[in-house]
Formats: C-alpha cells, structure tokens, sequence
C-alpha cells in the first residue's frame, strides 16, 4: 500500500511538471559549498537560440520589453544595471543560484555567467561605495576584491567579479569565500554529495534545472505547515532527492528524476508510478468530455513515460508545438 501511495505521489508530480514545463542547464555547481542543498538553474542563452523561441520572437521581443520597463520601474536596479553596462537579455547566459534548506537560508550563491567586463563593475561599485559608505564596503577574500553589501534587515552579502565570464554574489562571507576558492577549477569541492549524484542526471543543455534534496524539500514542507502538503513526506522519506530539467527546442522536453535509497526501489518506484499515471489518463480522458480545454493536458500526460537505471527513476515527457501554439495564441489574445 505504501509503495503504492508513493507511486501515486511521483505521478501527481509529473503531471505538475507537465502542466508547468513549457513557462520554465545544468549549474555550474563547483560555486556551491557543502550545505547547499536546493540548486535553480537557467540557461538564458539556450533558451533565446532555440526554434520555438526565433519563431515567436516577435512576441518575445513584447515580454522582454514589459520586463524591461518592470525593472525600470525601480531607480536601484536600472542605475547599477545601465552603470554596469549589462543588458540582461544579451549578456546573461546562465544564472544558478544554491541555497541551504529553510524558508530563510543561511547559505545563498548566485552565479552569474555571461560577458562581463570586471573592471567596469569593480570600479562602478567603487563609486558606489563612496556615496553609500554604510551600505557598501570594499574588502578582500582569496587575494579576490570583493564588496560587502548591508541589507537593512541585518543580512549581509557580498558581490565579486572574478573573472570576464563570472559575478558572484552570496548571502554571508563563507559563501562567497568557498566560491572564490573554486575560480579555475573544473571540478567541484565540498559539493553535498546527495546533490551532486542528483546533478548527475541533467546536462548543460538544458533550459531550466530544478534539483533538491529529500532533506531540503521536506525542511520546506515544515516550514509551509499545510496539511495536504505533508501528505509527501513518506515518499520523500523514501528517497535521496528529485531534480526537474526542461529543454526548449521546438517543443518542450522535459524529465522528473527521483533518487531512490537503492536500485530496486528506484524499479518499483517507476513500476508503481507507471501504473498511478495510466490510471490518471483515463481520468483525464473523461474529463475532457465535458471539459475541452483540458484536451493539451491530455496530450501531455499520455507522452510521460517512467524508467529505471541504479537507483535513479526517471519520468520523460514532451509538450508538443502544437499545444504551445495554442497557448501562445492565447497568451496573445491576452496582451495589451
């Protein structure tokens, strides 16, 4: 029963992933000290190079300019923006960022990867500095220049830019002292190993990673306090960690995997999971009779598909670009 239950909540995963995919590469993870558990990461570059993106670049081009006019909207941001010189959409190739498990996590790193000139930055924070002594300060980690930054709510962070390609930026001074230690390695040192084996399992061509700790994910099922939502913790207790990848082609790939304790259990799992997803498509399938709009959801389920290798199972799935077609014309019609 309890095998069961848990294939039940894999599949109610999936079918939230599929439902999600197509609005969301794998992180340079060498930043990301040991207690970093939770890792998001987005690879911009890809996402604007790919078809389904040049297709529709003209409605790109319209979010990109609502984005823009949102940012300008705070004086902060748009001043350290156009004084670094960064467009956001042109420079940025990939951003990750690392957190400890907890709704307020000790560790943060945000990694920043792109074409940057450290020189610029450096000397725009500098200027800054001078007019914002109490908020900005000059310091140095690893022979590195870096910026402390005081928050007002006590938290205090740091920026750096090692290198042309890479800007730093972590919550507290370990953080960004394990980070700097890393510029120039290939491999990472002090990754949490539960994280790194989850990492594993996407690639650096991937739009959008997700990956995450049993650990971590049940810290955050605490601290939401909702009934419903600890419903999982048998499940996640059953497994090391899950990680959520999205690739933007075309169409829409994308894949759950879940590390479970041992190889047998990660085949039961995809058995168990196997089963709770055709059960749901048959619910869907009577659904979208008296609901035609849920025939996308439909389509997308009936495309997931579950599999095993060691301990690690595996559900795939695709959107389709006749279903995003739908919903760009609907997104559309939805515009100013």
């Amino acid at each position: 029963m309890m095998s069961q239950h848990r294939g039940w909540v894999v599949a109610a995963l999936a079918v939230w992933v599929a439902g999600t995919a197509a609005s969301s590469a794998r992180a340079d993870a060498k930043y990301f000290p040991e207690d970093v558990e939770v890792v998001i990461s987005v690879n911009f570059q890809q996402i604007w190079q790919s078809k389904l993106v040049k297709d529709n670049q003209v409605l790109v081009n319209q979010l990109q300019g609502m984005v823009k006019t949102q940012l300008q909207t705070n004086k902060e941001i748009d001043d350290v923006q156009k004084a670094l010189g960064i467009d956001l959409f042109k420079d940025v190739d990939r951003v990750s960022i690392g957190t400890s498990p907890g709704a307020q996590p000790k560790t943060v790193v945000v990694v920043f990867e792109g074409k940057f000139s450290p020189d610029k930055i450096l000397s725009t924070l500098a200027d800054k500095a001078k007019d914002l002594p109490n908020v900005l300060k000059k310091d140095t980690i690893n022979n590195q220049t870096v910026y402390e930054v005081s928050s007002p709510n006590g938290d205090t962070g740091y920026i750096a830019a090692p290198n042309k390609g890479t800007i730093l930026m972590t919550k507290g001074k370990d953080g960004m002292t394990h980070a700097l230690a890393q510029v120039g390695k290939a491999q990472p040192a002090g990754l949490n190993r539960g994280l790194a084996e989850l990492l594993k399992t996407t690639s650096p061509r991937q739009s959008f990673v997700f990956a995450s700790t049993s650990a971590a994910l049940q810290k955050a099922m605490d601290d939401a306090n909702n009934a419903q939502l600890q419903a999982a913790k048998p499940f996640l207790q059953a497994t090391d960690g899950m990680a959520f990848t999205a690739t933007i082609g075309n169409d829409v790939q994308f894949q759950m995997g879940v590390a479970a304790k041992n190889a047998a259990g990660a085949d039961k799992l995809a058995k168990d999971t196997q089963g709770a997803l055709l059960f749901v498509g048959l619910m869907i399938n009577q659904q979208v009779q008296q609901k035609p709009e849920l025939a996308p959801l439909k389509e997308i389920v009936g495309t997931l598909r579950t599999s095993s290798q060691g301990s690690t199972m595996t559900i795939q799935g695709n959107i389709s670009r006749k279903v995003i077609d739908e919903g760009i014309k609907m997104l559309k019609d939805k515009l100013p």
